[in-house]
């Protein structure tokens, strides 16, 4: 999550400066996508099995 997060903070603020919108209101559109990004990083920390078993089904 943290090499995602950095290049959409850059790109939200060039989009916002684009469409002409304040920096808060662009990073308030992109809390609850960040925030399922957090979710689902912890879910995975916390169950690894829901991911590891991807390998495994393709051999």
């Amino acid at each position: 999550m943290g090499r995602l997060t950095p290049p959409m903070g850059i790109l939200a603020m060039v989009t916002g400066r684009i469409a002409v919108i304040e920096c808060s209101k662009t990073f308030g559109m992109l809390l609850p996508l960040i925030a399922w990004w957090a979710v689902a990083t912890r879910i995975v920390g916390h169950v690894p099995c829901l991911i590891t078993w991807l390998p495994g089904f393709f051999r």
